[in-house]
């Protein structure tokens, strides 16, 4: 993963009705690329991220178990992109966190 993606990313989206946060911390590992997601809505989830990748300007977070995945592309310092959940899928930008 290239380094400018490394460090803590949040954002927030709309699902049903609510507003959702989400942050990711992403960072580079001697055994590859690894992150941490966590939703925050009626409940705190943490995701088990089982793979992340990057190709190009995009990057993909996925939790086969949890059946999500975001992909987002790095454009003027943000991660825009989309979450997918089974068949729903909604925008998701990522800005780093402060």
């Amino acid at each position: 993963m290239a380094k400018e993606l490394e460090g803590e990313w949040k954002g927030d989206y709309e699902m049903l009705g609510y507003t959702v946060m989400c942050r990711s911390s992403l960072r580079n590992h001697s055994d590859g690329a690894m992150a941490d997601f966590v939703i925050v809505g009626r409940k705190h989830n943490v995701l088990p991220v089982d793979l992340v990748t990057q190709e190009g300007d995009l990057v993909t977070v996925d939790s086969h178990e949890m059946g999500f995945s975001f992909e987002g592309r790095l454009r003027n310092g943000k991660l825009t992109g989309a979450i997918r959940q089974a068949a729903m899928e909604t925008p998701l930008v990522l800005a780093r966190a402060k």
